[in-house]
């Protein structure tokens, strides 16, 4: 996602400093630190998020990550601005509510798909965008739209991500939306947000005079949409397929697609 923050922002002045520092205080720290939390309060009996065969997590795992966040947010401070700051401060209470045994928002199938929707979609973006256009009045509500589009494709690859874990999330006590559901609603619901996002990207772009850019888009994406296709067949006909190795696959050649499309456009 934050590659299509750079895009949106490609035609101010932007700072590349801030937003190389950004990106490092992001990809560094931040995600980091939110996926191994996520992994120090979860009791996951098989394959999870890229790794087969999760090794045991350390008990001082949960103390560095505290660390790590407090870097990130101290860091974005000083060499940025207090809104990136609180920001990113956001985005670590929302994961850490995401995941803490004790509030555990990724139990419920509603609070946790939400809670991914948001944050790691439009929230992230924003907050991108809105950090590095030095003038944010000179910004339209009309950038509103392709800002929300990125919630839709999270929420479009989101569910994918969990249809092989049905009985590691189950066994935790915890009901995603894939699991609500079930294997073909999942991928009903991908379709449906996928569209949505395509559409609005679609309008934003030739809205704009972008049209040659909604096309870069369309062309990037077909190997995601023509792996999609294919998978979701070989589900519909047995469900064996909902595998750690086709979502593996899956969100590999989506997040290879659909980053290196936005780098395209935003350096291009």
């Amino acid at each position: 996602m934050y590659s299509w923050a750079l895009y949106l922002v490609r035609d101010w002045d932007y700072n590349r400093f801030d937003a190389t520092f950004l990106f490092l205080i992001l990809h560094l720290l931040v995600y980091p630190s939110s996926n191994a939390f996520n992994s120090s309060q979860d009791k996951d009996l098989g394959s999870i998020g890229g790794l087969k065969n999760p090794p045991p997590v350390p008990a001082s795992l949960t103390t560095i990550t505290w660390i790590i966040d407090i870097t990130a947010i101290l860091l974005s401070y000083i060499f940025l601005s207090a809104f990136v700051a609180i920001g990113i401060f956001g985005y670590i209470l929302a994961s850490r509510a995401y995941s803490h045994r004790s509030i555990r928002w990724k139990k419920n199938p509603i609070s946790g798909f939400l809670t991914v929707f948001i944050f790691q979609g439009a929230y992230i973006v924003a907050l991108v965008v809105y950090s590095l256009v030095p003038n944010v009045h000179d910004l339209s509500i009309d950038i509103w739209i392709p800002i929300l589009a990125a919630s839709f494709l999270i929420g479009a690859i989101y569910p994918l991500t969990q249809i092989y874990q049905f009985e590691s999330d189950k066994a935790d006590g915890v009901t995603t939306l894939s699991m609500r559901l079930g294997y073909k609603g999942t991928f009903i619901w991908t379709i449906l947000c996928f569209t949505i996002a395509s559409l609005a990207i679609a309008y934003s772009g030739i809205s704009n005079g972008k049209t040659m850019d909604v096309m870069v888009f369309q062309l990037f994406g077909l190997p995601v949409v023509i792996y999609f296709i294919y998978w979701m067949r070989l589900v519909w006909i047995d469900t064996i397929h909902a595998s750690f190795h086709h979502t593996m696959r899956f969100n590999l050649i989506a997040s290879f697609c659909l980053n290196s499309c936005f780098l395209y456009l935003a350096f291009v």
